[in-house]
């Protein structure tokens, strides 16, 4: 299996536990493999990954090997695999912008960054470093804060067509402006604000949700936080740490829903740096409330971690997650991925759910979970000459069948010439549950059927009979469709001079088939018979 090629922005603590661990784990097998949370994902295990380009602005790591250079100051990582080999790639200077902050210059060069005499790289040297690198993800560690620098980077992405990552602190994919950029151009973006793998919010969020199943009424909760890296000391400033506190704390008022505690209630985030801590980073949880009868309760935790590789553990998941989305032609703001690995998600799920929604995409299970808000419609007419009055009747059918069915025109995607074929995507006008989404997709198909077997239903709304009758007309003027409606598949051939339909509801394998093999599209007997073949 070919390897997942990455670029790296910041050469700090949390790239060198996951190199690392790259390096790591190439010398285990699954057996072996303590302290995953997957061995394997899609078939990519943990060290199949690839820096192919780096980027920081410390003068100690620009120009150097990344292998070398995540090994040299101001990181004070945990080293648990020192013996890396020389990678070819070097670190290249990046932009500084925001992502250095003035009050580090006060601090020893041991524990503080030393700014590179380099010239900063301009966006196109990046986006021209990334293209040439062939990176197909591009991993955001920058400081907390770095709020231009993350922007800055996030349009390179665009321009260079890689995916983000973003596990910082700063809103990309939970900004509904960039994730339609990302949406438009066709590119997966998660984030944002990468959690542990034994996240300090997550434990703070189980607590509160147990808390709240139980009948207590919870009054007032802290989680102060100390460590002793460079992240513990770019949040001195207050300014720095502001989005990180908002992340932290919306993380858990989201699980108290109707009973979210007032602000004066209720203090998360980093508290102080230790410089003697080095990377250990210390937690302390106290949970005030009342149980039965009005008695009081109180509940404090200590939790004691090493902070970069408990990072790591959890990017090395991510970056095999999105090459998936990236085989699969997702894009956008991943939900499921986004609420599990990320603080600030597009949307917060519970953590079960997030889990078990994870579970589903990477087991390919989630064409029915994954972003439940939008349908994908894929339409091929194999067909050489095709006249436009045929295709618009035939795309103004398919918008009025999803209009029928409660979605709304969203995007499209750029037409392939030749033989057509367009993609496109709808918005659901409200939000929808799996089992909703499956009612809708049952209908929809029992409509066309019936319409094309002319006959009437009693199932489907005066609405969506009609819609599916001006559908079905339409694939009457051409001789040959694939047409895909989110899980309807929809496909007409001509077998001996006969015109043959058939619509079907398909499984996830189904739809992953097609979407990683899309010549298929441009053979509609072959689709025609794996529908028939079920």
């Amino acid at each position: 299996m070919e390897k997942i090629k990455i670029a790296i922005i910041g050469v700090g603590n949390c790239t060198s536990s996951l190199l690392q661990g790259i390096e790591y784990y190439r010398h285990k097998d699954s057996r072996e493999a303590i302290g995953l949370m997957h061995w394997d994902i899609g078939g990519y295990k943990p060290f199949d990954i690839d820096v192919v380009a780096a980027f920081d602005i410390d003068k100690r790591k620009v120009g150097k090997d990344i292998n070398e250079a995540i090994f040299a100051l101001p990181n004070n990582a945990n080293v648990f695999c020192g013996d890396l080999p020389i990678s070819g790639v070097k670190v290249q200077m990046g932009k500084i912008l925001d992502g250095f902050s003035e009050h580090m210059k006060n601090y020893d060069e041991k524990q503080t960054y030393i700014l590179s005499n380099e010239n900063e790289a301009s966006k196109d040297i990046i986006v021209s470093a990334l293209v040439k690198s062939g990176a197909e993800i591009l991993l955001n560690h920058l400081p907390a804060g770095s709020v231009q620098a993350t922007r800055f980077y996030a349009e390179c992405a665009l321009e260079s067509r890689v995916s983000f990552i973003n596990n910082t602190s700063v809103f990309i994919a939970s900004d509904p402006t960039w994730a339609a950029k990302f949406k438009r151009s066709n590119i997966p973006v998660i984030g944002d604000d990468i959690k542990s793998q034994l996240e300090t919010s997550i434990i703070h969020r189980i607590l509160a949700s147990f808390f709240r199943k139980r009948g207590v009424e919870i009054e007032r909760t802290y989680q102060l936080n100390t460590g002793g890296n460079t992240n513990f000391l770019n949040m001195l400033y207050k300014n720095r740490f502001a989005l990180k506190k908002e992340l932290k704390t919306e993380a858990v008022q989201s699980i108290l829903n109707m009973n979210r505690l007032e602000d004066k209630n209720i203090h998360i985030g980093p508290s102080d740096y230790v410089p003697w801590q080095k990377d250990n980073k210390i937690c302390f949880i106290r949970i005030e409330g009342r149980l039965f009868g009005d008695a009081s309760m109180s509940l404090e935790l200590r939790l004691s971690v090493e902070d970069s590789p408990n990072s790591a553990g959890v990017s090395i998941d991510v970056i095999r997650c999105c090459k998936i989305a990236l085989n699969r032609g997702k894009s956008g703001g991943l939900y499921p991925l986004s609420a599990y690995f990320m603080r600030h998600p597009p949307k917060q799920f519970p953590d079960d759910l997030a889990y078990r929604m994870t579970e589903e995409f990477i087991a390919g299970q989630d064409i029915l979970s994954d972003d439940l808000d939008r349908i994908e419609v894929d339409v091929r007419i194999p067909q050489k000459v095709i006249s436009s009055k045929d295709i618009d009747r035939l795309l103004d059918a398919i918008n009025n069948f999803m209009e029928s069915c409660g979605f709304e025109y969203e995007a499209e995607f750029e037409v392939t010439k030749g033989s057509f074929y367009q993609k496109l995507r709808f918005l659901s006008k409200n939000q929808k549950t799996r089992d909703e989404m499956e009612e809708i997709y049952k209908k929809g198909k029992r409509a066309l059927e019936l319409q094309y077997l002319d006959k009437p239903t009693a199932e489907a709304t005066n609405e969506l009979t009609n819609a599916a009758s001006n559908l079905i007309n339409a694939c009457n003027s051409l001789d040959e469709v694939v047409i895909r409606l989110g899980a309807i598949l929809l496909v007409k051939v001509n077998i001996d001079g006969k015109s043959k339909l058939v619509v079907d509801t398909v499984s996830p394998d189904v739809i992953i088939k097609l979407e990683s093999d899309t010549s298929l599209y441009n053979n509609p007997l072959k689709v025609y018979e794996l529908l028939r073949s079920r």
